[in-house]
């Protein structure tokens, strides 16, 4: 338990002296799908053996596919975005018949005050 202790202490005290240099480091922004981490272990273990790449890796040498990259699925940002942006012409839409209801109610309410006083009159 002291070991631990000390260990949190040491930690602790680092975090202390050495964190406006932590707090500089940039953000991580890469992260690596399975896909690409396999494709990454294939051509160093093909590099490794002394074979040359294969085509359409971005190390090949003809470059025709090197520039090609496969479509990318819309980020949950995209897709938070897009939702955002659904619901938004939604909510015009719903406004936009709202005001026709509102407009066709007040027309009726018109002409009905119109027979009423034809009626009456």
């Amino acid at each position: 338990m002291l070991l631990v202790t000390s260990r949190f202490q040491s930690y602790t005290q680092n975090m202390i002296d050495h964190s406006s240099e932590i707090h500089s480091r940039p953000a991580r922004s890469w992260f690596q799908t399975e896909r690409q981490k396999k494709e990454i272990a294939q051509r160093a273990g093909r590099a490794a053996a002394g074979l040359p790449p294969l085509p359409g890796d971005a190390d090949s040498e003809d470059g025709e596919d090197a520039n090609k990259a496969a479509p990318e699925a819309p980020s949950k940002q995209e897709k938070k975005n897009k939702k955002k942006e659904r619901l938004k012409q939604e909510a015009a839409e719903k406004k936009a018949n709202t005001r026709k209801e509102n407009s066709l109610m007040e027309e009726t309410g018109e002409h009905t005050r119109c027979v009423g006083n034809y009626l009456l009159g």
